[in-house]
């Protein structure tokens, strides 16, 4: 019953950590998933957004480190209260039927709580991968009366499972770096989860280090134009974004903001 309620990513880090040399596709065979959430769960892995401990099911034993600087520390801070505007309003602004959205709440459920607030039109699945700010969750949308469904995972797990148009919108307030956060971006993007009229806003950290240099020099060989009026991290973003959203997205506003450390939100529209 214990297995029953692991996400997909913890059950690929477990048959991996019996057999290292596992393909994806005998992974996906084994746990009857496609071999794109496989290799989007083991990217997860790598990146050390999921303990690795062989006891852990849903619980994190350490929190990612951009995670925790930004999911605290600028919540209520000027920047990030312009950016829930903006993503407010590229929400209300759709004339949708579905009014689905997938989100990242943290425990303070802010920007959903604005949203209600417009209107009583929307539902949201809440997604968080840390069991004690779950919890904290959890008791804030009982307290609040919120129409969010609360799921105790990753984000990439629900992107993975998603069918096309399932979403109105999708809020990843990621705070960390692209690269931790780019294959399940560019899945949702490919596999069109959010229907056409829809949002996807994305909010990350500016800060390039560690893999992300490495993936920041890739993203800049296939834009080698770069505008130097803007900085590299929204190059990079802008880049990435454009290249995984073809002629079905566009990008629709930038935002930079500093509120102890420095951020960037993109809203990105589907068009097609």
């Amino acid at each position: 019953m214990k297995n029953s309620n692991k996400s997909n990513t913890e059950k690929v880090r477990d048959l991996i950590k019996k057999n290292p040399n596992l393909t994806n596709a005998q992974i996906a065979k084994k746990l009857g998933v496609s071999e794109m959430q496989v290799k989007l769960n083991r990217t997860r892995i790598i990146n050390g957004t999921i303990a690795g401990t062989a006891k852990a099911t849903v619980k994190v034993t350490k929190t990612p480190k951009t995670k925790a600087v930004e999911t605290f520390k600028n919540e209520d801070g000027v920047g990030k209260e312009v950016a829930r505007t903006l993503m407010i309003e590229a929400i209300n602004s759709a004339q949708l039927k579905s009014k689905l959205i997938l989100t990242l709440p943290s425990h303070t459920c802010a920007i959903e709580k604005k949203l209600v607030a417009k209107s009583k039109k929307y539902n949201f699945i809440g997604v968080e991968l840390d069991e004690k700010v779950y919890w904290k969750m959890a008791a804030n949308i009982v307290k609040n009366r919120l129409p969010i469904t609360p799921f105790l995972g990753t984000m990439g797990d629900k992107i993975a499972e998603a069918r096309p148009n399932q979403y109105a919108h999708l809020i990843l307030d990621y705070c960390g770096q692209l690269h931790s956060f780019a294959e399940e971006i560019m899945l949702a993007m490919r596999n069109n989860i959010v229907e056409v009229g829809g949002s996807v806003s994305i909010t990350l950290n500016k800060r390039i280090s560690g893999n992300g240099r490495t993936f920041a020099d890739f993203i800049q060989k296939l834009n080698p134009q770069h505008d130097t009026s803007i900085c590299e991290s929204e190059h990079l973003v802008r880049t990435f974004i454009n290249r995984v959203g073809g002629y079905n997205y566009a990008i629709e506003e930038v935002l930079n903001y500093n509120d102890g450390a420095s951020m960037i939100l993109i809203i990105v529209r589907r068009i097609a």
